[in-house]
Parts: structure tokens; C-alpha cells; sequence
């Protein structure tokens, strides 16, 4: 990738008095997304995690502007992440299950920043990491082994933002973000105990109503301090790379998963909110979906439902403030699972598989009336994936929200059938947002070599019978040709890539998940991926 060569900031003393310009106002309404979603534009999907650089794993510091660069030069507008916040050992450290609705990973900053920002020598940063070897395998996150390399030093960094402009920054930060000093409790509580929130003592897995007494037992002010510390520094640094995505045009788009982890501070200081059980900290009823043709039992998720009773006698309070702080931190904001908002499958708590469950009503609809009479004009576009009712295309249309549509989903079934699916390009319709793929499924190259042989011929001469290994380049041509104002590529259909690089199994929990990273890009590959924008008149 093409280095950065312009510094956003002047790092050559500590910038301790900046403040990410999201905590400096609280704007009230956000800008109108109207304007970008309707234009003709494209991007690509990768997380952070995955790209080159960084101790370990993908960061915020200069591999993140050096990809900011390419995608300038590809002429993309659009850089699509996964959910940013704090993932765990527990949960294979997915993105989809963080401790966090609000928060940032510590695992994604830059340690390099960092240094630049005097926070940290560059002599303890290499003495450190000596001392933690990951396996060498730059394919892949270590994330059995990187948390004890990395999180040594974002602490000790931490621990050295100190001083009177430190303190006035965190006090600023503090009043701007009302979920700050309630995460930084809950955070500092897990760093205490290292484990999940149904493991605590009980007088502290929800938050007790005596906190200062209560929490005093097991952690000090500067517990809490520290990690108010690094969700600063995490915001900061998400702002400098947001600042300089700007200055080159490419517009960030994140995630927004439906439901939240029951060990995460949302449950923990909100537990009106969701169907737990107070006493235990328990959920007593699960997300999930209910058996279909390809799985029996259905699938469990697992995720303590919301109580929307309670939830929307609040004002929808909590959504409002979830939705403000994702729009300030994004340019154009995905909504997973948005069939959840129309009716959802409840699951008992207790329950071993999604079978026994049963369909409820969601007040999604005034829930996003709220959002919008808080916030204005909506920046989103949804994923209605899967079996779609006329009620949720009813949803999504009151609110004139963009759908998804997913190019491979239309030709792996019965090749006779395939115009007649949503995802075929003939039914694809303006006002949406279309992939290649997505982080669920495998990249285009291993999606296309396990087709059986008359899929396979039929998307050959759909290609225009190109042969087997130019099948992701004139997918990604397929893709950027649709009517769809928005396509957003997969890293590895950019890359080419084939077995071996796929980011997640769904249904499955296990380290490979999550880990992918990618070496470098091709030499020409800007070149190609400019040339299509301009065929395809994306590239405004």
C-alpha cells in the first residue's frame, strides 16, 4: 500500500489537551446521510484487525491511513469496518459479542501512536515484546496470545496520561459521554475479576444501587481512571484516522449488531432494560432464530433479550443515546439483524437449542420514530437478510431505509431458479446497498471452487466465460454494474483470495473466526479497481 505522507497531527510533543471532536459538543442532530446514500458509490469491507501492521493486529495508527491511501487511489469512497468495541477471550474475541455497546477496543490502538504521543518509550515497547513472542503467522491474529502483549503496554500508556490537561481532557470526555463512567466501572470490575459477569460475586453482577460502597470493595478510583483513560485514547486515535479519511474522501461506514453480550456493562448497569434475572444476572430469555430447512434445531445466540416494556416507557432513551454515539463516530451506520425490530424469536433462558421459543412484537417502529425526533435524518442502511416478511420491508420502507443485497446469495441454489431470488442482479433495485459478500461468507474465489459444476457453468457465462481465477475480479465488475446507488466489495474478493481467508464461520465458535489479515496488496490492483469505478461512474 502507498504510505501516508501526510501528518494529521504534529506528534512531535504529547497532543494530552486534544480532544476527539466528538466529545467536545453534543450535537444534537447529526448531518443527513440523504445526500451520500444517494449517490453512486463503492467500498470495501475489512476490519481494522485485518490489515497489515500494527503489534500483532491490525491498528488505527499509520497501516489504517496507509489503507485510507489506497482506497483513495482505487478511487472508493467507503471504508466498511465491523462493531469497534471490546471483544474477549470468552467469545473468541468476536466483534459481534463486546463487553460494550459504546465502547472502543483497546486491542486496536496504536501502539506506535502511542509512543509518538509520549505516552509510552520505544525501549519498554521492545522490551515487552520480546518478552510476549506471538506465533508467526502474519496470515493471522495470535488472539490466544496477543492480549498479554498488548494490553501491558496500552495500560502502561494509560497510566502515563497524567497532568492537569490530562485530567481536564478525561473531565471533558466524562461530561460529553454519559456511558463512560459506567463502562469504565464495569471494565475495571472484569480487570478485576478476569472473567465474565455471571461469574462475579452477586452483590456486583448488576450494578448495585449503593455503587460507590458496594464497588469500593474491589476497585479503586484509579481502576476506574485507567480505563476511562483508554477509551480516550481510543477515541482520540479513531478521530485522527476519521479526520484523515476525510481529507482524501473516503467516508467510514460501521456496524451496528441488534442485540448486545449478556457480560457486557449495558446489561450490568442497565438490567431493566434486558430479560435477566437480578438476583443472578442470568438472561431468562435468548435471542436466537427458529428451526428452518438447514438446521433442526434452529440457531441460539444466546444474547439477553431486551425488555421493551421497559425500554420504551423510557423514551427509548438508550437507543437514542446508542444511535448518537454510533452516527458521531460514523459516516453511514449498517443495522444487523433489522428483522429483530419487527418480531423477534424468544428463547428461554435455560433452553438448549432455539426449538422452543416463540415470536414476539418489537416496538421497532417507535423506537425509530424516537431515534429520528432525537437525532434527525437517520444515516442507515439495514441488513434484512434471510426470510424477510411484507411487515419488516413495511418497517424499512416507513423509514426509507436502504436494504442489503448479497450477489452470491442469488446463484448457489437451483441454477433454473436463480432470477427469481432477491440478490440477482435483474432484481436488484436502486435503493440498496449490494456486496459481493460479506464477513459471514467465504471469499468469492472459495465460494465459486465449491459450487457444484452447473453453478458453476452458468456463473461462467454469466461472467462472460471467463476462466475459473479471474472469477473475484468480474464478480467485483458484476457487482459495481448494479443499479445498487452503494456496492461495498469484500478484502478478499479485492485481494483475490481464495481457501484459507475467510473471516468467520457462522455458528461456529472457534479461534480461526475473526483472525484473517492480509500480507499486502497486488501491484495494480488500485488500477483496476479505479478503472471500474469510472466504468461504473463510482467514483464521485
Amino acid at each position: 500500500m502507498p504510505l501516508a505522507t501526510t501528518p494529521l497531527l504534529d506528534n512531535s510533543a504529547p497532543t494530552w489537551d486534544y480532544l476527539p471532536p466528538m466529545a467536545k459538543t453534543r450535537p444534537a442532530k447529526p448531518s443527513s446521510s440523504s445526500a451520500l446514500l444517494g449517490e453512486r458509490i463503492s467500498g470495501v469491507l475489512v476490519h481494522p484487525s485485518s490489515l497489515p501492521d500494527g503489534h500483532g493486529i491490525g491498528d488505527l495508527g499509520a497501516g489504517a491511513r496507509e489503507f485510507v491511501d489506497f482506497l483513495q487511489a482505487s478511487k472508493q469512497s467507503v471504508w466498511q469496518v465491523l462493531p469497534m468495541g471490546p471483544t474477549t477471550e470468552e467469545e473468541f474475541h468476536s466483534p459481534y459479542a463486546t463487553v460494550s455497546a459504546f465502547a472502543g477496543n483497546p486491542l486496536l490502538l496504536s501502539i506506535d501512536a502511542l509512543v509518538a504521543d509520549g505516552l509510552i518509550s520505544r525501549q519498554s515497547v521492545s522490551k515487552h515484546v520480546r518478552s510476549q513472542p506471538l506465533r508467526n503467522n502474519p496470515s493471522r491474529v495470535d488472539f490466544k496470545r496477543l492480549p498479554k502483549l498488548k494490553m501491558p503496554l496500552v495500560i502502561e500508556a494509560a497510566r502515563n496520561f497524567t497532568g492537569k490537561r490530562a485530567d481536564v481532557a478525561l473531565a471533558a470526555f466524562l461530561k460529553a459521554h454519559a456511558w463512560v463512567a459506567e463502562y469504565s466501572e464495569y471494565a475495571a470490575l472484569r480487570a478485576h475479576f478476569g472473567r465474565p459477569r455471571q461469574m462475579w460475586p452477586t452483590e456486583v453482577r448488576v450494578k448495585p444501587k449503593n455503587s460507590e460502597r458496594t464497588l469500593g470493595k474491589y476497585i479503586t478510583e484509579e481502576d476506574v481512571r485507567l480505563q476511562t483513560a483508554i477509551q480516550f485514547l481510543f477515541f482520540r486515535q479513531w478521530e485522527r484516522l476519521r479526520a484523515y479519511a476525510r481529507t482524501r474522501g473516503v467516508r467510514l461506514f460501521g456496524d451496528l449488531p441488534i442485540y448486545v453480550s449478556n457480560d457486557s456493562a449495558d446489561v450490568w448497569g442497565n438490567p431493566q432494560f434486558f430479560e435477566i434475572d437480578r438476583a443472578t444476572g442470568k438472561p431468562t430469555l435468548v435471542s436466537g432464530v427458529p428451526p428452518d430447512v438447514f438446521n433442526a434445531n434452529g440457531q441460539l445466540w444466546g444474547h439477553p433479550l431486551y425488555n421493551w416494556k421497559n425500554i420504551e416507557k423510557d423514551g427509548f432513551s438508550w437507543w437514542i443515546e446508542r444511535f448518537r454515539v454510533a452516527q458521531a463516530c460514523f459516516d453511514i451506520v449498517r443495522v444487523d439483524h433489522f428483522r429483530g425490530f419487527e418480531s423477534y424469536w424468544a428463547v428461554p433462558g435455560n433452553a438448549k437449542t432455539a426449538k422452543i421459543g416463540e415470536w414476539k412484537p418489537c416496538p421497532g417502529a417507535a423506537m425509530f420514530s424516537a431515534v429520528k425526533r432525537g437525532l434527525g435524518e437517520l444515516p442507515l442502511f439495514v441488513e434484512d437478510l434471510g426470510i424477510i416478511t411484507p411487515p419488516v420491508n413495511a418497517l424499512r420502507e416507513k423509514f426509507d431505509l436502504m436494504g442489503t443485497r448479497v450477489l452470491q446469495f442469488a446463484f448457489g441454489g437451483d441454477v433454473n431458479y436463480t432470477s427469481k431470488s432477491r440478490h440477482h442482479p435483474i432484481n436488484t433495485p436502486h435503493h440498496s446497498v449490494a456486496y459481493t459478500a460479506t464477513h459471514d461468507n467465504a471469499p468469492t474465489g472459495e465460494w465459486f471452487s465449491d459450487l457444484p459444476k452447473i453453478n458453476k457453468q452458468k456463473m461462467l457465462g454469466l461472467l462472460n466465460d471467463c476462466s475459473s481465477k479471474d472469477v473475484p475480479y468480474q464478480f467485483i465488475r458484476l457487482a459495481m454494474s448494479l443499479p445498487a446507488r452503494v456496492c461495498i466489495l469484500l478484502m478478499q474478493d479485492v485481494l483475490g483470495a481464495g481457501k484459507g481467508h475467510r473471516m468467520n464461520y457462522p455458528g461456529v465458535a472457534a479461534w480461526k473466526n475473526w483472525s484473517w489479515r492480509f500480507k499486502d496488496i497486488p501491484k495494480g490492483t488500485s488500477q483496476r479497481l479505479a478503472h471500474l469505478s469510472e466504468v461504473y461512474e463510482r467514483n464521485k
